[in-house]
């Protein structure tokens, strides 16, 4: 692919760090049951960060999975 990952935003208040971002890759391996298809695929995504004694102690995150299943032609369940 021709882009990389990109932060799209990062936003931080006291504990919590937050990050939106595309990610971008190659279907190359089993993914939903489905079998390598070698198409490039992107999705956004959002993690926050907890952050305790300069270290990540938790975190959460949420991507566009049915996106990314169409993309890899999986079924949307």
């Amino acid at each position: 692919m021709t882009e990389a990952n990109k932060v799209l935003h990062l936003l931080a208040e006291a504990d919590r760090v937050a990050v939106r971002f595309v990610g971008r890759g190659t279907h190359a391996a089993s993914m939903f049951g489905e079998a390598p298809s070698s198409r490039d695929v992107a999705w956004l995504g959002t993690t926050i960060f907890r952050i305790a004694d300069d270290r990540i102690v938790e975190d959460w995150e949420v991507m566009d999975e049915r996106d990314l299943r169409r993309q890899i032609g999986a079924p949307a369940d």
